[in-house]
């Protein structure tokens, strides 16, 4: 990216949404777009659905702005014209934006194809002082403003009458159109990005399967039925308590604050989210940890979340402080450091998250507990094979680490760029 081709805007005028640059023009939506709705064919009616024209709903949005993509050219349901004709959508036009205005509000893409929306969209058509690609980059930036203007008590939304009096600074054409490149540019480094990351997240799951089940170098294999899958004939079969001690924590009374805000970190179950646990949310006091069950464990220590909300239940991490625990955690050290390996555990834990989640037992909500933790059926190989299988995927790891802060870095550039650009703080040079 040209660098020279930016300048510090210095002359602003007062405008009603703020300061904005002397030769641009504050508009609403309506003055610059056609605002329409839409609407949602009868399902009952076979004949309204399955046919040639697509058909927008906000999840086909979502998914692709989340990915960074900014078009869309197909989408999951499709409709005939008997149902756009019986119903309030309207067949909207190549290179109108479509924004999300029910529930999920302010995502937005353009169509490259022409497209009917359900009734979650306001969709903007540009009218000739607009570029539709500066609107698409406009809107996704006013997300926060959208959302504080919607209504409604089951879920929020933003009324099309809102959106077309929505108060919107104007460049010229040419400027949008170059700011527009830029800000897609950028979502282009992105994405690139994004596919590496996808790439080799694929390759670390094929290496966790081969690795855990075929390991390095084996040519002689047996089954186990309690595994469900062959394992390599040398590697030894058993249980985590076979291999290491499992523990839990406890959480001190909060009717004591001075329980809290010490000097010793405190993993709640919520923390656990895979990779290394270098800093907690919150600590508790030596007195905290003396009238209360939390107990203290090393850097190296396995911890996997016995119950929480969603997705929690059964994720691991590894401690890469030492920290107390409460008690919906489950801390596991080995017997023998010359036997277990704890980062080889941490990957077969991870590996086998579903069957370990699906250990849970209760009645309203399914937890795990010390003894269902013990329990964990674990093939273990021989411990120089246990560090070689644990090289290798912590190489992907890194690898995987790096990509994600280059894509951390440039979002962070992305984001700077639109605050500066979209309100006129720094220009682009126009011939």
């Amino acid at each position: 990216m040209d660098t020279g081709q930016f300048y510090k805007e210095s002359d602003f005028k007062q405008s009603a949404i703020g300061p904005i640059p002397s030769n641009w023009d504050v508009v609403r939506l309506e003055d610059v777009c056609e605002v329409l709705g839409g609407g949602t064919p009868s399902t009952s009616i076979k004949e309204y659905w399955n046919g040639d024209i697509p058909f927008a709903t906000p999840t086909d949005v979502t998914g692709l702005e989340d990915q960074n993509v900014n078009f869309l050219n197909n989408t999951k349901s499709h409709i005939t014209d008997q149902g756009l004709k019986n119903s309030s959508t309207h067949l909207l036009p190549v290179g109108s934006v479509l924004v999300t205005s029910r529930a999920t509000i302010g995502y937005a893409v353009i169509s490259e194809v022409p497209v009917a929306t359900n009734q979650g969209f306001v969709n903007l058509i540009c009218k000739d002082r607009v570029h539709n690609v500066w609107l698409l980059h406009l809107v996704r930036s006013l997300r926060t403003k959208l959302e504080s203007l919607g209504a409604g008590s089951t879920y929020k939304e933003v009324s099309r009458g809102t959106v077309r009096n929505l108060a919107i600074c104007l460049p010229s054409k040419v400027e949008q159109k170059k700011i527009g490149e830029i800000l897609s540019h950028t979502d282009e480094a992105i994405r690139k990005t994004n596919q590496i990351i996808s790439n080799i997240e694929r390759l670390r799951k094929g290496l966790l399967q081969k690795l855990l089940t075929r390991g390095i170098g084996h040519k002689e294999f047996k089954y186990s039925e309690e595994l469900g899958t062959e394992i390599p004939m040398k590697w030894k079969i058993g249980r985590i308590s076979d291999y290491c001690s499992v523990g839990t924590g406890g959480t001190p009374s909060r009717k004591h604050p001075e329980y809290f805000d010490g000097d010793m970190p405190w993993v709640k179950s919520t923390e656990i989210d895979y990779g290394m646990i270098t800093r907690s949310e919150e600590s508790i006091s030596s007195l905290g940890l003396r009238n209360s069950n939390a107990k203290v464990y090393p850097v190296g220590t396995l911890v996997i979340a016995m119950y929480g909300q969603g997705v929690t239940r059964g994720r691991c991490a590894i401690l890469g402080i030492e920290a107390a625990i409460n008690q919906a955690c489950a801390a596991i050290l080995p017997k023998d450091v010359d036997e277990t390996h704890i980062p080889f555990l941490y990957n077969w834990c991870q590996f086998n998250y579903e069957k370990i989640r699906n250990l849970g037992q209760g009645a309203n909500q399914l937890n795990l507990n010390l003894s269902l933790v013990r329990s964990i059926a674990v093939a273990l190989p021989p411990f120089e094979e246990q560090k070689r299988i644990t090289e290798i995927l912590e190489s992907v790891e890194r690898k995987l680490d790096l990509e994600r802060k280059e894509k951390a870095k440039v979002e962070k550039a992305k984001q700077g760029l639109m605050n500066l650009l979209l309100a006129g703080k720094i220009r682009i040079k126009v011939d």
